[in-house]
C-alpha cells in the first residue's frame, strides 16, 4: 500500500503553556513507493496518511523530546459531540528526560507530560476546528486555563469519516493533575458548536511492588 506524504509545510508556532508546539503541515498528498534496502529495516515516516483518510500531525519537539503517549499509557478518556469523537490519554515524561524542561520552566514546574488526542468526524457532515480551550488542574486543585486558535497551529477540517491525531504537552507544578475543555468547532454553513475533550488524569508510572523479605 503507497503512503501518502504531505508535501507542503507550514511555518511551525509557539503556544501557551500547556499546548505544546509543533511544525504545522499543508494539506497537498503524494503518493511514495519507499524503495526497499536489503538488509536494513526501512523506517516509517512520523507523518502519514492511509488512504488520505487518518492525518496524523508531527510531534511536538520540546527540549528533543519525541512522541511518548503509546507505550504504557492509560486507557484514553472518550467524549462524543454532535458526532465528533474525541480520544485523549497521556503519560510522564521520565524526569532524567524532563529536568532540562523543568529547570528552564520559571513557574516551578516539577512534572512533564506528554499527551495524544484523536479526532474523529463520525458524523454526517464536514467540520473545522476553530479554537481550544483547556482546563488543567493541579493536585493542589490549582486551574490554569489555556485557549487559543486550532491546535498545534492547525486549524483542521475533517470530512465523514476522517480522524486527525497530534501530540503536545503539559507541565504540572504537582506530580499529578488532570485535563479536560472544548474545541470550537464550525459546519461548512458556519454554524459554531462546542465539542467536549473528556477529563483525562496525568498521573506518575505506577512503582512495581518490591518484594518482602
Amino acid at each position: 500500500m503507497p503512503i501518502y506524504h504531505r508535501t507542503k509545510g507550514l511555518p511551525g508556532r509557539n503556544h501557551q503553556r500547556g499546548s505544546g508546539f509543533a511544525r504545522a503541515t499543508g494539506p497537498g498528498f503524494r503518493a511514495v513507493t519507499p524503495p526497499l534496502r536489503r538488509g536494513r529495516r526501512r523506517k516509517r515516516p512520523r507523518i502519514v496518511a492511509f488512504e488520505g483518510v487518518e492525518r496524523r500531525a508531527p510531534g511536538a519537539n520540546l527540549c528533543g523530546l519525541s512522541p511518548l503517549v503509546p507505550v504504557n499509557a492509560h486507557p484514553p478518556a472518550i467524549a462524543v459531540t454532535r458526532g465528533i469523537r474525541v480520544e485523549a490519554t497521556a503519560r510522564m515524561v521520565p524526569p532524567a528526560t524532563a529536568r532540562t524542561f523543568l529547570a528552564s520552566n520559571p513557574e516551578g514546574s516539577v512534572a512533564l507530560y506528554t499527551y495524544r488526542v484523536r479526532i474523529t468526524n463520525q458524523g454526517t457532515a464536514p467540520a473545522r476546528l476553530l479554537e481550544r480551550h483547556w482546563i488543567i488542574l493541579d493536585g493542589d486543585g490549582d486551574r490554569r486555563d489555556v485557549a487559543g486558535e486550532g491546535v498545534i497551529g492547525q486549524q483542521p477540517h475533517l470530512k465523514p469519516g476522517e480522524t486527525f491525531v497530534y501530540d503536545s504537552y503539559c507541565h504540572l507544578a504537582t506530580n499529578w493533575g488532570t485535563m479536560e475543555g472544548t474545541y470550537t468547532f464550525t459546519d461548512d454553513s458556519g454554524d459554531r458548536f462546542k465539542v467536549a475533550i473528556p477529563r483525562f488524569f496525568l498521573t506518575p508510572p505506577e512503582q512495581p511492588a518490591t518484594a518482602q523479605a
